[in-house]
C-alpha cells in the first residue's frame, strides 16, 4: 500500500518536474539565449528555477499564508547577487523563471491542470512576443567607461561617437554622458545601439 502511494506521488512529481524543466528550457534556450551568451547567468536561471520548483513542491501541502508564499518568492528573487550589477532584462528573466518554478511547484494534484498549462504557455508567448517583436525596434543600451576625456565636449560629439563606434563595433544611434571623473580622466557613457540581427 505504502509502496503504491510513494510510486504514484513520485510519478506525479516527476511529470511535474519534467514539465517545469521543459517550460524553463523553452524560455532560456529558445528565447533568452538568442540575445545573450552569458553562460554563468544561463546556469543561474536554470538553477533558480529548479530550486524554487523543488521548494514549492515540498511545501505545497503545508498550509501557508499568502504572505509567506510571496516572502519565499521575494527571498530568492531579491537576493539577486547584490555584488553583481545585473541588467534590467536579466533580472526580468530571473523573475520569469522563478515565477514558472513557483507556479509549477505549487500545483496540487486535483487542481485545474488546464490553468497551470495555460499560464505557462501565456508566459512563454508573452516573453517571446516582447523579446522578438516589441523590443526589436527599440535600441539596446550599454554602459562603458571612456578615457578620452578630451572628446567629452559638445563640439566634439561626432568625434566621440565615431571613436565609440570604432572601439565597440556597435551601430550607435545615441549616447548620454552619465558621469565625468576628472580625477581619473574618465567618463561613464551610456551607448544606445540597434540590436544585432
Amino acid at each position: 500500500m505504502l509502496d503504491s502511494i510513494i510510486s504514484v506521488n513520485l510519478l506525479g512529481l516527476g511529470l511535474r518536474a519534467f514539465f517545469n524543466l521543459l517550460i524553463c528550457i523553452s524560455i532560456v534556450r529558445f528565447i533568452y539565449s538568442r540575445q545573450s551568451n552569458n553562460r554563468e547567468f544561463i546556469f543561474a536561471l536554470y538553477t533558480f528555477n529548479i530550486v524554487i520548483f523543488s521548494l514549492c513542491a515540498l511545501l505545497r501541502d503545508v498550509e501557508m499564508q499568502i504572505g509567506s508564499g510571496f516572502g519565499l518568492f521575494a527571498l530568492f528573487g531579491l537576493l539577486n547577487y547584490r555584488t553583481e550589477v545585473m541588467k534590467t532584462k536579466d533580472m526580468t528573466y530571473l523573475l520569469v523563471v522563478i515565477s514558472v518554478g513557483f507556479i509549477n511547484g505549487l500545483y496540487k494534484d486535483g487542481s485545474d491542470l488546464g490553468e497551470v498549462i495555460f499560464l505557462n504557455i501565456l508566459i512563454i508567448v508573452a516573453v517571446y512576443l516582447l523579446e522578438s517583436i516589441l523590443l526589436a525596434n527599440f535600441p539596446m543600451s550599454t554602459r562603458v567607461r571612456y578615457e578620452k576625456i578630451e572628446l567629452i565636449t559638445p563640439d566634439k560629439r561626432n568625434d566621440l561617437v565615431e571613436d565609440l563606434k570604432l572601439r565597440t563595433g556597435l551601430n550607435i544611434t545615441d549616447i548620454t554622458i552619465d558621469d565625468i571623473n576628472y580625477l581619473n580622466d574618465t567618463a561613464l557613457i551610456t551607448i544606445y545601439h540597434k540590436n544585432k540581427k
